[in-house]
């Protein structure tokens, strides 16, 4: 037979893990007895609260207003990252939605200064943005890459229907719930 240190150690590091992909919120009973091989113990019972992970949030979008032949807008200058769970983000994807001059428009950002690299994916206006070790970074970090968002459209003269960027981060378990810019386009009138 074990010994009661022995015994204690291995209670010690009973852990509980949850694997599933949607973890339901709620309590677990654990309830844990022993037995000397001649009499069981009592039930020792411990209450697990689960609480699964909360997505973050991009808030601080807005409509933005681009001119023809006015240069890149700033688009992203007022987005914040929150996530009451987690203080680092994995990736983000932003994506103009509704392109209406073809390669004529195009998104970007600026990673200077993080360890985060951005990849534009021209043929489906989409930039994806990772850190290439597969680390995450802070919150602070992605937040400052997407604060950099600019859209940019040379067509003569250019499309004038509203433009749609969505904006997702994923905190490394959950996307957010995307995050709509909009951005009116109107011709110069100069």
């Amino acid at each position: 037979p074990a010994s009661a240190a022995s015994f204690s150690a291995l209670l010690n590091s009973v852990k509980y893990v949850n694997n599933a992909a949607a973890m339901g919120a709620g309590d677990r009973t654990i309830d844990v007895t022993a037995s000397d091989g001649a009499q069981s113990s009592n039930f020792a019972t411990t209450i697990v609260s689960v609480v699964p992970n909360l997505s973050p949030v991009i808030s601080g979008t807005a409509t933005v207003a681009y001119v023809e032949d006015k240069g890149s807008v700033p688009v992203g200058a007022n987005i914040i990252i929150t996530d009451p769970d987690s203080g680092t983000m994995l990736s983000a994807r932003i994506r103009l939605e509704n392109p209406q001059d073809g390669n004529k428009e195009v998104i970007g950002v600026t990673t200077s200064g993080t360890p985060l690299v951005a990849q534009y994916d021209a043929s489906t206006y989409t930039i994806s943005i990772f850190d290439p070790s597969g680390a995450a970074v802070t919150k602070a970090q992605m937040q400052s890459v997407l604060r950099t968002l600019r859209y940019a459209n040379t067509a003569q003269p250019p499309n004038t229907t509203t433009r749609n960027i969505v904006v997702q981060v994923n905190d490394g378990a959950t996307d957010s719930v995307p995050a709509t810019i909009d951005v009116t386009v109107s011709r110069y009138q100069g």
